[in-house]
């Protein structure tokens, strides 16, 4: 936790560190084994500008904020295939409401 505060914070020793989720290191689909949840970014945000150093990363966000805001079918490209795992284990683990999601590409 105090490493997670650094983080915040935008330290120099804060940079240096990102969070993960330790799902499954023997796992074949490696989006499952230890994927950065939350990394630290000291660049302006369009909005909030340098008030938040610690940001989640889109396949920590993303899974919560679908099901929080009632979506019901989301829509994702096939480059993300092997990231579907990882989206419903974030919502299982939160006991969040699943999404369902369907895939498209072109062809």
């Amino acid at each position: 936790l105090a490493r997670f505060h650094e983080m915040c914070s935008g330290s120099e020793e804060g940079q240096r560190w990102c969070l993960r989720a330790k799902i499954d290191y023997t796992n074949k689909n490696k989006a499952l084994r230890d994927p950065v949840m939350y990394r630290c970014n000291l660049e302006p945000h369009a909005r909030t500008g340098t008030k938040y150093k610690a940001y989640p990363t889109y396949d920590f966000a993303c899974p919560i904020v679908d099901s929080v805001e009632g979506v019901t079918n989301a829509l994702r490209t096939t480059e993300y295939r092997d990231r579907l795992a990882q989206y419903y284990w974030v919502q299982d683990a939160l006991a969040l409401r699943r999404v369902n999601v369907y895939e498209f590409s072109r062809q």
